[in-house]
């Protein structure tokens, strides 16, 4: 029976080894056992053919196949899984590394958006002496600077509540309307 297994093996693209080829082994033995019928005797159910036998150890080795193929995907993705996580808590680090220096030196930091006199923009986290007026922010406040040539050395500073979840939302939503309607939207 075992030089007929292995005579009906297709051409592989990687080899065999370890699990796979153990697992792939058993079931076409199982499947060899099976088909003697656990009667005592040694050999084949004379009902089967050898093309019957083969059939039956060719359609285990290609459910052991696709079992294997299923397995190695998700241990693929585990791993891809792994490595993003790996790369978060290494940010994660980062920052908190970025937080506790700030904090050693008597500053705080803020996530601040800023636009310049060329037009050109920028938002990310800043660092900021516990005097300067960002520092002071809690909450949702909200707090815009103005340094313009009559405000230079002491910037204008318009600062109040922040509008919450349900007015950042439908305000969000209104302009997405309107952008709907300016590509051509029906109303």
């Amino acid at each position: 029976m075992w030089a007929l297994v292995a005579a009906h093996r297709k051409a592989r693209q990687r080899s065999i080894g370890g699990n796979t080829a153990r697992t792939a082994i058993t079931i076409a033995l199982a499947g060899a056992a099976t088909a003697t019928g656990f009667d005592g005797v040694g050999h084949a159910d004379p009902q089967l053919s050898p093309a019957q036998v083969k059939a039956r150890v060719d359609k285990l080795y290609e459910e052991a196949e696709a079992a294997t193929q299923k397995y190695d995907g998700a241990k693929e993705k585990a791993g891809q899984a792994e490595a993003r996580l790996g790369k978060l808590r290494d940010e994660a680090a980062r920052r908190e590394d970025r937080l506790n220096t700030a904090r050693a030196s008597g500053h705080v930091l803020r996530y601040v958006g800023v636009i310049n006199n060329d037009g050109s923009m920028s938002a990310g986290l800043r660092t900021y002496p516990l005097d300067h007026p960002f520092a002071s922010l809690q909450g949702s406040d909200n707090i815009v600077s103005f340094q313009t040539v009559r405000y230079n050395t002491q910037p204008m500073i318009v600062r109040g509540p922040g509008a919450g979840p349900e007015v950042t939302a439908a305000g969000v939503f209104a302009d997405l309307l309107r952008l709907a309607s300016f590509l051509g939207a029906p109303q």
